[in-house]
This record gives C-alpha cells, structure tokens and sequence, in this order.
C-alpha cells in the first residue's frame, strides 16, 4: 500500500510539475556521480599526482572556500532560481569537474583554479531553487 501511495505521488508530480521532476531526477543522478567523484576519486588523484595527505586537505579547502564565496554570491548571480538553470548549472559543474581532471595531468595551478571554480558552481546546484 505505501509503495503504490509513492508510486502514486512519483506520476502526480511528473504530471503537475515537470520542470520540478526534471530538477529532481537530474539532482539525484548528478549527486551520485559527483559525490563518487569527489569522496574516492579526487583524493586518490591528487594523493598521486602532490604525493601528500595535506594536499589533500589543501585540495578539499580550496573546493570549499569556492562554494563559500558561491554562495555568498548565489543571489547575486540568481535573482530566481529556475529549473533550467539548475540543469545548466549541474551541466557546468560536470564539465568543470572534467576540465580539472585534465588539467591535473597538465598543470597544477590551473587544475587548482579550475577546482575553485568547480566548488564555486557547486554553491549554485546545492543552493535552494
């Protein structure tokens, strides 16, 4: 009975509010990958490529203080938030994610600006829409 109660709810919100249902289906999957990414991948690439446990940490700090000042800026940026723009903004976030990836087998500055970045636009996809 509950099952069907969500399963219910599931096929009422793709009906009365598409752009909602896109947001979330698009949220969970993104989350997923990006969350893979970020927990197991980066660690282990940077580890290999600086050769320390603190660049790690540097790393991770650097991500964050872009998602501070993204969020300090979201409204600035956003006056209303739209699904499309969120969609957009998850789309940036993976090709940011994939830039930074190459660039650590290139350069480690730019790979650094373009983390920042990555964690900047992350402010944008986890911010309330």
């Amino acid at each position: 009975m509950v099952i069907r109660d969500a399963a219910r709810s599931v096929v009422e919100l793709r009906v009365s509010n598409a752009p909602l249902f896109a947001v979330i289906c698009c949220t969970t999957l993104c989350a997923m990958f990006a969350t893979s990414g970020i927990r197991f991948i980066l660690p282990t690439s940077v580890l290999e490529h600086f050769g320390s446990e603190a660049a790690v940490g540097y790393v991770f700090s650097l991500l964050d203080a872009g998602t501070v000042l993204g969020g300090m800026l979201y409204t600035r940026f956003n006056r209303q938030t739209t699904a499309r723009q969120v969609l957009r903004y998850w789309a940036l976030y993976g090709a940011l994610f994939f830039a930074a990836a190459m660039a650590l087998e290139f350069n480690s500055w730019t790979f650094l600006a373009i983390l920042f970045a990555v964690g900047f636009d992350g402010a944008f996809v986890i911010s309330p829409s």
